[in-house]
């Protein structure tokens, strides 16, 4: 199973390796073939206030988002395992019948106690 693993996570990733390969391209678009070796994309990249402002904004969203997201989903979870209230098995109940769902291969990758 250890290979198939390694097999799922190299396709997720392939095209974040194809992105960073073609940004090194002497061209000013990302281009597959690339015909020669060139940092320009980088030096604009940093050069411009435009680009590093969004940047830092890309930043301050999605950590404000974990912030507030993690315990709000972590004390939902504990009610939703924990807790004793009217709807509870109501609202447990798809996450129940989702795993009828799987493929047949998904049910034989689970882990084994």
């Amino acid at each position: 199973m250890a290979y198939w693993t390694w097999i799922v996570l190299a396709l997720l990733n392939l095209p974040i390796v194809i992105v960073v390969v073609l940004s090194f391209n002497e061209g000013r678009f990302l281009t597959f073939s690339p015909k020669g070796f060139s940092l320009q994309l980088y030096e604009a990249y940093f050069a411009s206030a435009r680009w590093k402002l969004a940047t830092l904004n890309s930043f301050k969203i999605g950590i404000t988002t974990v912030v507030l997201a993690t315990p709000i989903c972590v004390l939902a979870r504990y009610a939703l395992v924990r807790g004793n209230f009217p709807g509870r098995r109501i609202e447990l109940a798809p996450k129940a019948r989702s795993a009828r769902w799987f493929p047949p291969a998904a049910r034989r990758c689970r882990p084994r106690h």
